[in-house]
């Protein structure tokens, strides 16, 4: 028996060290790492700080974002350009945005997209343009415009808890969205298209508790008698991927500009928490897909103030930090060597 003990401990120890040195291994150096922060403009949580301001003030708060980025070595932003149906950039589909001028469809001379992306480019940043494809107007607005989408096409457009929805279930907002998506594309020299909410809306509930239904039944009826056998969870979920992918297919086809990247963030779910001092930062796992097929694993970091001065003013203007480390580049670089440049000036410091 003491034989045959020695050769079993033996075997667990080289097993066991074996495992500890596969395990110590350094992980492959990623290529490049996108490091980047949102710049939230529904509400006015972070540009413009309230509506109606000059447009010098509105140079320098986008200035003053790209300068805060540039200090925390980022090398990409995260722009919400169309928070509600609305525009954030001068466009002939939607209205110019309440959040930006004060009055939902009043015009102004100044373009903070096109702005945002020169200068961005001078510092080696790239500019994500983030579109809200299905939100169609937000309970923060106060004001509607004639040419809003809720006022041109009232049949795409569903009342569901304190907010109007697109209803993804109907082709033609696919169509519309879609068409907002690739007018952006094709007119500004942005270096990607990112979803967020690109889902159906979250459930909402009545007094009681009790779930109320999103109001398609129109359009479920219609898939229903068109001979469809999904369950209408999984129709619903189609109705996502066909537009998903649209867009996709729209951005790599139509688009000249082959380094145009198109990702989506989900939901992230907290893990831990890193506190420094007059900072509370909660790191999550956020997935997100390359172009409609891939999917990639995140960090983002969502910063909760918890000091005041010097700590608090640092990341005031830069809500959301987003920390997305360590993954390869996919399709971005393409032969443009503006971008490789404007990418190099930022991933090698």
């Amino acid at each position: 028996m003491r034989l045959m003990k020695f050769p079993v401990t033996w075997f667990l120890f080289l097993i066991i060290s074996f495992s500890a040195a596969v395990h110590s291994q350094p992980l492959p150096k990623p290529e490049r790492e996108f490091r980047a922060v949102w710049i939230a403009t529904v509400d006015n949580i972070d540009f413009p700080t309230k509506p109606a301001l000059t447009i010098e003030q509105q140079k320098a708060e986008l200035l003053q974002d790209l300068e805060l980025a540039v200090s925390l070595r980022l090398n990409a932003v995260i722009f919400q350009v169309r928070p509600q149906c609305d525009a954030l950039y001068r466009s002939e589909i939607e209205p110019w945005s309440e959040f930006l001028t004060g009055e939902m469809g009043k015009a102004q001379s100044f373009d903070p997209l096109e702005f945002l992306v020169a200068e961005a480019h001078k510092r080696g940043i790239l500019v994500h343009a983030w579109f809200n494809p299905y939100r169609a107007l937000h309970p923060a607005a106060k004001t509607m415009s004639e040419n809003h989408i809720s006022r041109r096409r009232p049949d795409l457009v569903r009342k569901y808890g304190r907010y109007l929805w697109l209803d993804p279930g109907d082709r033609r907002v696919q169509e519309y969205s879609l068409s907002v998506v690739a007018d952006v594309v094709q007119r500004y020299d942005i270096d990607g298209v990112h979803f967020d909410d690109y889902f159906y809306p979250y459930t909402e509930k009545d007094e009681s508790g009790k779930k109320i239904e999103f109001p398609d039944d129109d359009n479920w009826q219609k898939y229903e008698n068109s001979g469809g056998k999904l369950s209408r969870d999984n129709w619903r979920r189609k109705n996502v991927n066909d537009f998903i992918e649209a867009v996709g297919r729209e951005i790599k086809e139509s688009n000249r500009k082959s380094y145009t990247e198109y990702r989506l963030s989900e939901s992230g779910n907290r893990f831990r928490k890193r506190k420094s001092p007059g900072l509370t930062l909660t790191p999550n796992f956020m997935p997100m897909r390359a172009n409609g097929c891939r999917m990639e694993r995140l960090i983002i970091s969502r910063p909760s103030f918890t000091g005041n001065g010097a700590e608090r003013s640092i990341f005031s203007r830069a809500a959301r930090l987003v920390e997305i480390a360590e993954y390869k580049e996919t399709t971005r670089l393409a032969g443009n060597r503006d971008v490789s440049h404007r990418l190099e000036r930022q991933f090698h410091r």
